[in-house]
């Protein structure tokens, strides 16, 4: 479990970016999630990859519903989270983005009554709020990316999707956290 001092410093970290992102206007997240996009599906991993577990962008995050709709065009698999109990998030196979339900915070997600898939990844695409150039990224707060990367084992390519201005210098980090593969932006691609 992080320390006090690494929580506090998360917290902080999370409120600004938070703020910066949200600040941002919709006009900006298009534009900028088109050129995430365009450099996603350029990447060897993307195009090697028949199987992608994605996640749906949510209000001032990266806009994620037009790469996935690229990757069904493209003939790829495609699987979207949906968080079971407390701290276990797992993935279903969705053939189009109709009959997906709002969650609690009104994520769009896979219906409960849908298949859920033991399969692994080609390749895992990732959302977060902060990152480093080490690669190290803080999500939310709940853990659930890190414990499914952990539960995958680490060998499956991953990329996290942010806007430039989720980089900053260092991720405050604790004993569980785990960087990511790459981080895909509008103005470039980091590789750890």
């Amino acid at each position: 479990m992080d320390s006090e001092y690494i929580r506090a410093q998360k917290k902080a970290l999370r409120k600004r970016i938070l703020e910066m992102r949200d600040a941002q206007t919709k006009e900006d997240i298009i534009g900028h999630s088109l050129m995430i996009e365009e450099r996603l599906t350029g990447l060897e991993e993307w195009k090697n990859a028949e199987k992608i577990f994605f996640f749906y962008g949510y209000a001032s995050e990266v806009s994620t519903e037009g790469m996935m709709i690229h990757a069904l065009a493209e003939g790829k698999r495609l699987f979207l989270p949906r968080v079971m109990g407390v701290e276990k998030m797992s993935f279903f196979e969705v053939k189009n983005l109709k009959g997906l339900i709002p969650d609690r915070h009104g994520i769009l997600e896979p219906p409960e009554s849908w298949d859920k898939t033991s399969e692994e990844p080609d390749l895992l695409i990732i959302p977060g709020v902060a990152f480093d150039r080490s690669c190290y990224r803080m999500g939310y707060g709940r853990g659930y990316y890190d414990r499914f990367i952990s539960s995958i084992g680490h060998d499956i390519p991953n990329a996290a999707l942010a806007f430039e201005l989720q980089i900053v210098d260092s991720v405050p980090r604790g004993e569980y956290d785990l960087p990511v593969d790459m981080i895909v932006t509008e103005k470039e691609i980091i590789e750890r």
